[in-house]
């Protein structure tokens, strides 16, 4: 635990003249009481009470907020001794949740962390013995610091950045290099996922750039009320928080361990330049998951297109000659019987039902009633290349395919699912998830209310988050003769043919070595790809609807919902 003292410089020049004058004055005595709750008192955490508008004016750049007028509420500045000029200012009462006010954007100040010039200096030696901290908000950033804890304070969890920007700005000087960094956020991280994201956020860019990150995670009191870093040091004093810091974990083996979902360490994982660090993470999640480090591997995959995603990466671009193949295509009144033939001169035989009912389904992703299927078979059968086959010929930007998906995953996702394709390998990987498919499959979207903590207010407010999936088509294959009854009802079942005479034309077909990947076989594949991309959604009628009740089987209440689909079906053909 390092000593550091006070910056003796703002202490000296609080206890003199004016500076002190507030000190003795009851208006502001609730300042003081602020400041004790912190462990705090102003000569040690120099502030100012708030005093004219023209302050405001000067250092914020407003005199209002949300239509109150800041005066009549009342605060105190905390000055920012690594940026001169910068202050914040701490409400005394809340303006619709705000507790803390920064200045505008037209001030050209940012959003900088607070540092203490003790810790600016520590921070700029070469110094691995020598750890630093991380925490939300002045207040703890000092007591911390003045515990013997040298801290930096930032304003918010994310820094006021968006989550495509790095985490802190960088400081001149700061050394980080094989520096140790302890994250120590409030107690509730446990519980909320915006913290923990900045948390991961964090992590790897500092490891980026040569420091080790550790978290330490303080404990709710008995009665469940969250601690702070203050908070905890007030109660207990600096040995035992420094018993917590000494039990900290780095902080990707810590979120792995405490169960962050998987999606959001894959999506973040890419950004981490340390290969054996990533290959390590990677199979930890594994183990967490019970399978294998392929089937995370391949997840990780294909998170890392997504760090392109920030720039607007354009999607497929087609040449003049395969977007003329693709009208010809749409103009074709045996358009399944091309794909069949197609198919075939790339290596694939027979299944020609299942594959226009594959393709039809695929189809109906851009009608808001779509057509979702499982494909069942034994093990070898060609479930999963006969899937493969047809979902190759669609937009690759509307098609998710997974090995898995962790129980909430679907939830925490924040794009659009309308009219795409999720594709699950084999059941048994989305298993967790089923609720969760088959809610977006019959509502068309995913609408959930959870707590959420206003960084401002301290306090949970209900949020509502919806999930749109209009058109969302989903596939997955299965060795099973039975999955989950609600989800089976909402899906139509597709039998590979697993007949003598099937294996046989398979055999064939594998012995002719068709090369599938020539510069040929690609260009008809990406003017299927612009044929599907050209297509638009009509509304049709269909005249012969009631005549086909007639024979259609309704032994079963599951009719009434297998009904719907055939008309869906039919319309997806037109």
């Amino acid at each position: 635990m390092t000593q550091i003292r006070a910056h003796d410089a703002v202490q000296d020049e609080l206890r003199q003249g004016d500076s002190e004058k507030w000190l003795h004055d009851g208006r502001y005595e609730w300042i003081i009481q602020d400041l004790k709750a912190s462990g705090l008192s102003p000569l040690d955490f120099p502030v100012e009470p708030l005093t004219s508008e023209s302050e405001l004016e000067e250092r914020l750049g407003r005199t209002t907020f949300n239509g109150v007028r800041l005066i009549e509420i009342g605060g105190y500045w905390i000055p920012y001794p690594n940026v001169p000029g910068y202050y914040r200012l701490k409400l005394r009462e809340q303006i619709k949740g705000a507790k803390y006010l920064s200045p505008i954007k037209e001030k050209g100040f940012g959003v900088p962390p607070y540092i203490l010039p003790e810790v600016h200096e520590l921070l700029k030696t070469y110094s691995p013995d020598k750890p630093v901290f991380i925490t939300e908000g002045e207040k703890k950033a000092a007591k911390m610091t003045l515990s013997g804890f040298p801290c930096i304070g930032i304003p918010g969890v994310w820094n006021g950045k968006d989550i495509e920007s790095d985490f802190l700005p960088d400081q001149a000087g700061h050394v980080w290099k094989d520096r140790k960094v302890n994250v120590v956020f409030d107690s509730d991280i446990v519980e909320k996922h915006g913290v923990r994201h900045a948390e991961l956020r964090f992590a790897i860019e500092y490891l980026n750039k040569g420091a080790t990150i550790f978290s330490v995670r303080l404990p709710n009191e008995p009665d469940g009320q969250k601690n702070g870093a203050d908070d905890y040091l007030v109660k207990y004093g600096a040995e035992k928080f420094n018993g917590l810091v000494e039990a900290g974990m780095p902080t990707l083996e810590l979120h792995v361990s405490e169960g962050t979902d998987t999606s959001l360490i894959l999506r973040e994982l890419p950004r981490l330049k340390n290969e054996i660090l990533k290959a390590q993470v990677l199979k930890s999640v594994a183990k967490r998951e019970g399978v294998s480090v392929d089937v995370v591997q391949k997840e990780y995959q294909k998170c890392l297109p997504s760090m392109e995603e920030a720039n607007e990466s354009p999607g497929e671009t087609f040449t003049t000659e395969q977007m003329e193949n693709a009208e010809a295509l749409l103009k074709s009144p045996d358009i399944l019987d091309r794909m069949i033939v197609f198919n075939k001169a790339r290596g694939f035989t027979g299944e020609e039902l299942n594959q226009r009912l594959l393709y039809l389904s695929f189809t109906s992703r851009l009608m808001n009633a779509s057509i979702s299927t499982v494909v069942k078979g034994q093990s070898s059968s060609g479930k999963s290349y006969l899937t493969g086959t047809v979902i190759k010929l669609f937009p690759e930007s509307d098609v998710m395919n997974f090995s898995f998906i962790t129980g909430k995953a679907l939830v925490h996702r924040q794009d659009d699912l309308s009219h795409k394709i999720l594709y699950i390998a084999e059941h048994s990987g989305g298993e967790g998830a089923e609720y969760s498919i088959r809610t977006l499959l019959s509502e068309g979207e995913i609408s959930i209310m959870l707590p959420v903590k206003n960084e401002n207010t301290g306090h949970f407010e209900t949020i509502e988050k919806r999930i749109p999936a209009k058109g969302l088509v989903f596939v997955e294959t299965t060795t099973r003769d039975r999955i989950h009854y609600e989800n089976e009802t909402r899906l139509f079942d597709l039998y590979v043919d697993e007949s003598p005479e099937q294996t046989r034309h398979v055999l064939e077909a594998q012995a002719t070595q068709v090369e599938t990947d020539s510069p040929e076989v690609e260009d008809e594949v990406m003017a299927w790809r612009c044929a599907q991309n050209l297509l638009i959604a009509h509304e049709v009628y269909i005249p012969y609807a009631e005549a086909l009740i007639e024979g259609f089987p309704v032994e079963k209440v599951r009719a009434r919902r297998d009904y719907p689909k055939l008309l869906n079906l039919i319309r997806s053909h037109t």
